[in-house]
């Protein structure tokens, strides 16, 4: 395992200054939010995000982009085009509700921020905690102790919403939640080593299938996570979740008596049946509705191994499909060797009061994240990046597996066992090769299919390519600096490319 630097650079804009920068331009949320003496913070803060600054709609807002008035907060334009207002939340000192504008998505993004009081100097641990069904973005911040174990340690704590408090871990919450991360990035002295994630319920499965689709080294990705009753399964959950056919329910997304099966069914465009795929991408694996046994096939669990876990389990949890979803994946995932341990403490409730949140921080604390030099992994969507590589996929609505192996002793990638590949992006020098001598390539496929292998960065055009010994052409974009290497057909073997 090649283990990251646990170095990171400070932002540019000092987070004091940023803060100040944010402060209510408008009436004070004291103001805005009338208050009374004898409230309590918990009280102050409830009012806040149900009726204030911070609530949300279940559905989620459809974003309409930029906005030149904002009623309260000073908007911060960011990179990628995002904007950015962020409120005092009410007797929480430190802690902020942030609203993200033009995420990409279609939706609008709140996340709850604490900064903590007296951080150590350098980067700092975070800590995301993922919602459950059918709350806000408070949740974990009104219902756990995170946050007071976050500030005794001087780490950060953030909780995105996801776009909408039923997302069912949706494309606009994988956008949603990586656009947070991109600006508490920005913003904040995070260090990328100990960024970790915690969920429970719907936001258990969440926290797992953020982990295991979000690699790409340019971005913050998780060391450990710890799901607590999790929704690994969504279509497991869909056939095991009460339906009343619909009788009764108002226009999706703002309407009337509307069911968990009704808002998977809104952000996978269709049930299990009609959009499979969709559900896939959504969980970390497959568990039939039917029988309760592992579906075989592909599955995110692959993407797991290099993160560290833990599931969480009342052992009379009321929700039953979610404790079987829960002891079928930690079966899962070990037999996948992914490093996973099972915690069934006694209870008969469904409440985040399971967690033990101060061991939950203390194990955190004994892990930084590790960058593999070999393994499994599959992709799920066109242009993903995992790890060193960014692939584009043949069929849409299917994964694309493949598996590989950096060798810079000698100069080598094997890149083995592809499938539903169309093309995969690679910098050498990113993986530790070079654009130097021979660089030898190693490839086959699964599927008979031809294969593109588009290198980055290439200095100046191969002297000589070769293909299992024999010469043949490849593309060098000078302007671009790009080599495309693209092998036939049912054809495998090694490719040789001299510079």
């Amino acid at each position: 395992m090649r283990n990251l630097n646990a170095t990171a650079s400070l932002c540019a804009l000092s987070f004091c200054a940023f803060l100040t920068a944010c402060a209510p331009s408008g009436p004070s949320p004291a103001q805005a939010v009338p208050q009374l003496e004898e409230l309590t913070s918990r009280q102050k803060a409830e009012q806040f995000f149900e009726k204030g600054p911070g609530a949300v709609e279940n559905g989620g807002e459809i974003d309409t982009g930029i906005e030149d008035n904002l009623t309260s907060g000073a908007p911060i334009n960011l990179a990628q085009g995002l904007q950015m207002r962020m409120l005092p939340v009410p007797g929480y000192p430190g802690v902020y509700n942030v609203t993200l504008r033009n995420t990409g998505s279609g939706y609008k993004e709140l996340f709850v921020l604490q900064v903590p009081s007296n951080p150590a100097p350098g980067p700092r641990p975070l800590v995301v905690a993922f919602h459950r069904f059918g709350v806000s973005h408070a949740d974990a911040l009104l219902n756990t102790s995170f946050p007071a174990e976050c500030e005794a340690r001087g780490w950060y704590f953030v909780a995105p919403l996801g776009g909408s408090q039923a997302h069912f871990s949706s494309q606009v919450a994988l956008i949603n939640t990586r656009r947070v991360l991109d600006v508490v990035q920005q913003l904040c002295p995070i260090d990328p080593a100990r960024v970790y994630g915690v969920g429970f319920s719907m936001g258990g499965g969440a926290a797992l299938n953020y982990a295991a689709r979000s690699l790409d080294p340019a971005s913050l990705r998780f060391a450990a996570v710890v799901n607590h009753t999790g929704t690994t399964s969504t279509a497991h959950a869909f056939a095991n979740e009460l339906d009343d056919n619909d009788a009764d329910d108002g226009p999706i997304p703002g309407g009337a008596n509307l069911e968990a099966n009704d808002w998977m069914e809104f952000w996978h465009g269709g049930t299990p049946l009609t959009k499979p795929f969709a559900y896939q991408q959504s969980s970390v694996f497959q568990l039939d509705p039917l029988t309760n046994q592992i579906a075989n096939g592909l599955d995110l669990t692959r993407n797991l191994k290099s993160v560290k876990l833990q599931s969480w389990l009342a052992a009379s949890d009321p929700m039953l499909y979610l404790a079987d979803q829960t002891l079928a994946f930690g079966n899962h995932a070990s037999n996948q060797g992914v490093d996973h341990a099972m915690h069934i403490l006694p209870g008969n409730t469904h409440t985040w009061d399971t967690l033990d949140e101060n061991a939950i921080c203390n194990w955190f604390s004994g892990w930084t994240l590790q960058l593999p030099g070999s393994g499994s992994l599959v992709a799920d969507g066109d242009g993903q990046k995992l790890y060193e590589f960014r692939i584009w996929k043949d069929q849409a609505d299917g994964f694309a597996p493949f598996q590989w192996l950096l060798d810079p002793g000698m100069n080598r990638l094997n890149f083995y066992g592809t499938q539903n590949l169309k093309r995969v992006e690679f910098d050498a020098a990113e993986g530790g090769l070079a654009y130097a001598g021979a660089l030898r390539i190693n490839h086959s496929n699964f599927d008979g299919t031809s294969d593109e292998l588009l290198l980055l960065n290439v200095p100046s055009a191969p002297v000589q390519v070769l293909l299992n010994g024999n010469p043949v052409g490849g593309s060098y974009d000078a302007q671009a600096g790009t080599f495309l290497l693209t092998t036939p057909a049912g054809v495998a073997g090694q490719w040789v490319v001299t510079f």
